[in-house]
């Protein structure tokens, strides 16, 4: 006998305040219930990329070249469960094919490896770690397999099938499956070496093999850009919209029906308003530049306070937090990717360890009424999505000083949604004020929380001056600089010793002199290590031969040659929407309207632009140059230009950008 809706209220956890029940609409299933209340869990790269140095092995690598030396699946689950985790997903397979159990379907696998005499299986050892730790476990299996001859045909789809029943028959219980959009391109394909495409909107039959999940793991959800339980968030960098429903009906990048891999990314973050299909999102990042482990990156593992920031713009945005951990060649979490971890995880727990509303009970109005004031600065807002979720625009307002004030303001709230506060706030009573909703909201949290505060060690940065007139004024810009350390360098002298062992970012400014081989030789090691380079010059060109080298080397461009030194040009700048997330490269030209074309760079990636009096049209370009970060910055100069707010901004944001904190 079906429940009625009146029942289902009664017997359910009893929410702070409902009002009267809204139409359903798109609603969770029980297993969308349990991956939500996950909210924050690990990815695990590992696999033959961790001994290459690659992202996407061709498929041809040796499996003798897998073999860790002190693989330890309770630290690897430990340093995630340390970092606040609740699940573990496994990438079982990655695109090369090599596979991390002893699969009947392949010679390509641990089997084949030196590792644990060819009787290893990671995919054994992690599953049963997870649940010794209390996590819940979740696989990966790439679609894409560049080693397979069969990959093409549709003999693949049966082994990769294969594959994925003895992962879901083996291993016990699985709480997620992966799926990623990656659908061909060259590979090795048993000795082809060839480039193979696929239609990648029938070729995997998705439906039958999502069929097969349910079958054999019916409490599992599945995980792909379209669903069916839950979807790509739309970027990799772990970050949801403001405004994110958990309806979503996904369409293809070109409209019609969709499919992993062929989805419109630009719908995929915010979701449906309305939308008939309950798949909500998850945002996927990793602490490392790359996805798997690099030595070279051991140096830009994202900071405690990166990561609890990405933790409030993804579960904080009725999103879910997918942080990738990638184990190094030993076969442990790195020092100190474990280190931010259990910082991070520790702070997380701090935050949310008291609920300052204690049992106050909402009003029919959305008012809590405290027993007395508390100081808070974070709130966080939770829906009955049992119910679905239908709130859509909200004000939260404190009542100080005789009257009621706003405090935080929103859009969407779902599962979960937090309000970090600029200023800690006292009160003692608190509304909601609810703007807009598709339904009679059913509010199950209101709650008030401290954070504390959480800082990172500053960014390392060495200034290296060319002894012009204005450095003394320059270094008044780095004069209580928020997380920036900088030691001052003149040159010739900055170049000596190793630059790696000194700082994490280089800052070039107004390089007059040239540049001997050796100085170069220690500049670009510094580059090529995956170190920040910002460089600062108030003209296009310059006196020093050695501009050619930095421009071209370092810069990704190239100035004109037969340019003079000139203050005073009037540019135009054509260039990636001036905005300091721009995904992707473009091109990026300078043009000043007496000398032409001064300035051409293929591959920008961002674009930084500031209001700055002594200069006409400052900017600020990102090029990406091997495994650093370089930014450009082209600004006024002097005392005047030096002491502007706009500038010390712009260069403490490509600092921080360089360093990898933004």
């Amino acid at each position: 006998m079906p429940t009625s809706r009146r029942e289902f209220l009664s017997a359910a956890a009893t929410p702070l305040f409902a009002a009267a029940p809204p139409s359903p609409g798109a609603v969770p299933s029980a297993r969308q219930l349990r991956w939500h209340k996950l909210e924050v869990y690990g990815f695990l790269h590992f696999s033959m990329n961790t001994f290459t140095g690659r992202e996407w092995g061709y498929g041809d690598e040796d499996p003798a070249l897998f073999n860790p030396t002190e693989f330890n699946a309770a630290q690897i689950v430990g340093a995630l469960k340390d970092g606040g985790m609740r699940a573990v997903i496994l990438t079982c397979k990655h695109h090369d094919g090599f596979c991390l159990w002893p699969t009947a379907t392949t010679g390509h696998s641990v089997k084949q490896s030196p590792w644990r005499g060819g009787s290893g299986d990671v995919v054994r050892e992690i599953s049963n770690a997870a649940r010794a730790a209390g996590l819940l476990f979740g696989i990966y299996l790439s679609p894409w397999d560049r080693n397979s001859a069969l990959y093409g045909e549709p003999a693949y789809i049966d082994l990769y099938r294969a594959q994925l029943r003895e992962l879901l028959t083996q291993y016990g219980e699985i709480s997620e499956v992966w799926h990623d959009g990656a659908n061909g391109g060259d590979g090795y394909y048993g000795g082809a070496r060839e480039k193979r495409t696929i239609d990648k909107r029938t070729y995997y039959d998705w439906p039958r093999t999502w069929a097969m999940v349910r079958e054999l793991q019916p409490n599992a959800v599945i995980f792909s850009d379209v669903g069916p339980d839950i979807r790509w968030v739309g970027n990799e960098r772990g970050i949801a919209p403001e405004t994110c429903w958990s309806a979503f009906d996904p369409v293809g990048e070109k409209g019609g029906e969709a499919s992993p891999g062929d989805v419109d990314t630009k719908l995929s973050g915010t979701g449906t308003r309305g939308g008939s299909h309950w798949i909500p999102a998850e945002c996927d990042v990793s602490i490392r530049p790359g996805w798997f482990w690099h030595a070279e990156e051991n140096d830009r593992v994202k900071t405690p306070r990166q990561l609890a920031d990405l933790y409030f713009k993804s579960t904080g945005r009725n999103a879910s937090f997918l942080l990738n951990v990638p184990p190094d060649r030993r076969g442990l979490i790195h020092e100190k990717d474990a280190a931010s971890l259990k910082t991070f995880g520790r702070h997380l727990s701090e935050t949310f360890s008291r609920n300052l509303a204690g049992s106050a009970r909402l009003s029919r109005g959305f008012a809590l009424d405290l027993r007395e004031p508390a100081s808070f600065n974070l709130i966080r807002l939770r829906e009955d999505i049992r119910l679905g979720q239908h709130l859509e625009q909200f004000d939260v307002e404190a009542f100080s000083q005789g009257s009621w004030k706003t405090v935080a303001s929103g859009t969407t709230i779902g599962n979960c949604r937090l309000l970090r506060l600029p200023e800690p706030v006292t009160a003692s009573r608190l509304r909601l004020k609810i703007a807009r909703s598709l339904a009679p909201p059913v509010i199950s949290e209101f709650g008030l929380f401290r954070e504390p505060e959480l800082n990172d060690p500053p960014v390392r940065a060495r200034l290296v001056t060319g002894g012009h007139e204005h450095s003394v004024s320059f270094y008044s810009v780095f004069e209580n600089m928020r997380d920036v350390s900088v030691e001052v360098a003149p040159h010739p002298k900055a170049y000596a010793g190793d630059l790696r062992k000194s700082a994490s970012v280089l800052v070039l400014y107004d390089m007059v002199a040239d540049l001997e081989d050796a100085q170069k030789s220690r500049l670009r090691e510094f580059a090529e290590s995956g170190k920040g380079v910002v460089i600062l010059h108030h003209a296009l060109c310059s006196f020093a031969s050695s501009w050619d080298w930095y421009w071209k080397e370092l810069a990704g461009g190239s100035y004109r040659p037969d340019s003079t030194y000139q203050h005073d040009l009037k540019l135009t700048v054509t260039a990636p929407s001036p905005h300091p997330v721009t995904e992707g490269v473009a091109p990026m030209e300078i043009v000043d309207e007496t000398y032409g074309k001064l300035w051409i760079a293929p591959n920008v990636r961002v674009l930084l632009r500031t209001d700055h009096p002594t200069t006409n049209g400052p900017v600020a370009w990102i090029s990406p140059y091997r495994k650093s970060r370089v930014v450009v910055i082209q600004l006024g100069h002097g005392p005047e230009a030096h002491a502007h707010p706009a500038y010390r901004r712009l260069v403490h944001q490509a600092i921080l950008w360089s360093a990898g904190r933004l």
